[in-house]
């Protein structure tokens, strides 16, 4: 989102609507997996619009998996630290 829109509630309009829209397709409830907690405006918009934490992941590094070798039969991966 633009800088200029951040805190204008249209991240709570946009957020209201996709979820109208997925529950009117059906959908009994959705998941925000991967929303970090340090990312406060996200998880206040999702929390005012009645989303709750069910779930915590932990991630206790920053690496990057890369994959060497011709294909997946003769691959190997190894996890690059940045």
């Amino acid at each position: 989102m633009l800088p200029r829109y951040v805190g204008s509630g249209l991240e709570v309009m946009l957020t209201h609507t996709m979820i109208s829209k997925v529950l009117a397709w059906g959908a009994q409830e959705l998941e925000f997996s991967w929303v970090a907690e340090s990312n406060a405006a996200s998880r206040g918009t999702l929390e005012n619009g009645g989303a709750r934490v069910v779930k915590r992941y932990r991630v206790y590094e920053d690496a990057s998996l890369l994959v060497l070798g011709d294909g997946p039969k003769t691959s190997r991966r190894v996890a690059a630290r940045r």
